[in-house]
């Protein structure tokens, strides 16, 4: 009855976050309210843009409305926090996938691609009736931002663009209203760098968080910083949420809005509520199993999950969210640790993951000087810390159900299916007997046993240095990249991979740790 309990009540606070946030029914006509409508352009045979218009249901078109682009390895939901923040204020956002990614069919593309993906959706926002035609504006993060600055150099009737995690070139007169706006931890383009970039787009000196300029002429420039936000956390900060709205507000002639933001809530509320359907639908199969024992439970929930996949859109996600509950809810309960002590140990190698994570954004912005221009900006991590969980997690999840909507994705689901009715618990089984394998090997106790060097070895070691060096010089040489691009990668590489997995296999391996994780897992999770 606790586990019913403990669930339902994480059923109910995502709810309530949800409905506290503006999600409720248009028909109710709440101020902040929104709706969510769909759109598709076929740019040719096999090539389809698909996007989603977020608007306020207390206003009557024509809109105001802000084009916004997403960054690589990403897809339109990355946007979509900012875009409810937008739309709650009576600014209708734009969101589209770019081909290949996301909902959007056709092979991915280089920047010209992209370019003419966001060109066609910025064209076809320019003839939509509900869009103010002398109120349009272009925004994107990262790739976005690059593509939403190219695209803004070449329409002049883009009243304003918005810039976030990444530079560009702009001059004081080109595009109009220009926003950058970047966090003090941001990885790609560190502080000293935006106020370079940002000091060919001004012309005359003027420092970070002061308008230069004038709206009404389209010549306002502004480079803002957020402490606590890095490059993948930008789109969630509400820093940086709120320095976008304002601009847009300014640029668009409408006045401040005072409305607190709520897509922190909203990315929360979305996540509860999914760990809630999931624990309910564990729950729910583990006693029906035990009260129907055999394969005929198992079949009608993948019978369910395959119906529920076919739907598409929410349908999809509760189809993926039976595949779990069945692999993850079945009968056979031969795996290595119980659920309790997974579960805990999941939190205390999360928790151990997110402090080197931060720890290695911190060191980035230490290096690059970013820290020592905003030293405040330390006081700002526990934020950061939050962007790094539950934005960062409702973000992955969608890209992971874009990933499983496709011809290859349903194909590993079939197959997970077909495996957990073959052989139930197989597959759980099987995996938490590799993770033990490698927690086990990764984890076990220092054992120093230093040899006298050979001139053989010191041979050896100077040889593959050297045949590295070589292979590091013509690679570089063959794709174009300068010295310059080579210590930029070296230094992310060395700061975000081997500085964090260093610290975390010496912390891992260190007896603290051992007695902190027997002491709160209760047990050993790897005897």
């Amino acid at each position: 009855m606790k586990k019913w309990l403990g669930w339902g009540l994480v059923l109910v606070l995502g709810l309530g976050l949800l409905l506290s946030d503006g999600q409720r029914p248009a028909q109710m006509g709440d101020r902040g309210a929104i709706a969510r409508e769909s759109f598709t352009l076929t740019l040719e045979p096999g090539q389809t843009l698909v996007g989603e218009v977020y608007h306020a249901t207390t206003q009557s078109a024509p809109w105001p409305a802000l084009l916004l682009c997403h960054g690589i390895s990403s897809s339109k939901r990355t946007l979509t926090p900012l875009a409810r923040e937008l739309a709650r204020r009576g600014i209708a956002a734009v969101v589209f996938d770019f081909r290949g990614y996301g909902q959007s069919s056709g092979q991915r593309s280089d920047f010209v691609g992209n370019r003419r993906d966001a060109t066609a959706v910025w064209e076809w926002m320019a003839q939509q009736p509900q869009f103010d035609s002398q109120r349009l504006g272009i925004g994107g993060h990262s790739m976005g931002g690059t593509t939403a600055l190219e695209v803004a150099l070449d329409h002049a009737n883009v009243r304003t663009t918005v810039i976030l995690g990444i530079s560009g070139y702009a001059t004081p007169t080109a595009p109009n209203n220009l926003l950058f706006v970047s966090g003090i931890y941001e990885q790609l383009n560190p502080v000293g760098e935006m106020k370079a970039f940002f000091a060919d787009a001004i012309a005359t000196p003027t420092p970070p968080f002061t308008t230069v300029g004038d709206f009404t002429q389209g010549t306002a420039r502004q480079l803002v910083f957020s402490p606590s936000a890095d490059h993948i956390t930008a789109p969630f900060d509400p820093a940086v949420q709120r320095a976008v709205v304002q601009w847009v507000e300014q640029s668009f002639d409408l006045p401040l809005t005072t409305l607190p933001l709520g897509s922190q809530q909203f990315q929360l509320g979305s996540v509860l509520v999914g760990l809630g359907l999931l624990g309910f639908g564990d729950l729910m199969y583990g006693t029906l199993s035990r009260r129907w024992p055999g394969m005929r439970l198992g079949w009608g929930l993948a019978v369910l999950t395959a119906v529920f996949l076919g739907r598409g859109g929410l349908g999809f996600a509760l189809g993926v969210a039976g595949v779990w509950v069945l692999v993850a809810g079945g009968t056979d309960n031969r795996a290595p640790t119980d659920r309790r002590a997974v579960s805990r140990g999941a939190i205390l190698y999360g928790c151990l993951i997110l402090g080197l994570s931060l720890g290695a954004i911190a060191t980035h912005a230490l290096v690059t000087g970013s820290l020592i221009a905003y030293p405040n900006a330390l006081w700002s991590l526990p934020s950061l810390a939050q962007n790094l969980t539950f934005p960062l997690l409702y973000d992955r999840v969608h890209g992971l159900l874009y990933v499983l909507n496709s011809p290859g994705g349903l194909g590993a689901i079939a197959a997970i299916v077909v495996g957990e009715l073959v052989q139930p618990g197989g597959l759980r089984r099987t995996a938490g007997h590799g993770l033990a394998w490698g927690l086990a090997r990764y984890r076990q106790p220092f054992h120093f046993k230093v040899g006298r060097p050979t001139w053989r070895s010191g041979l050896l070691v100077v040889t593959l240095g050297g045949i590295f060096g070589v292979l590091v010089i013509w690679q570089g040489q063959m794709v174009g990249l300068s010295w310059a691009v080579l210590r930029f990668i070296g230094r992310l590489v060395g700061i975000f991979v081997l500085w964090p997995s260093l610290v975390g296999w010496a912390i891992v391996r260190s007896p603290a740790f051992h007695k902190l994780e027997n002491r709160w897992l209760g047990q050993r999770l790897i005897d």
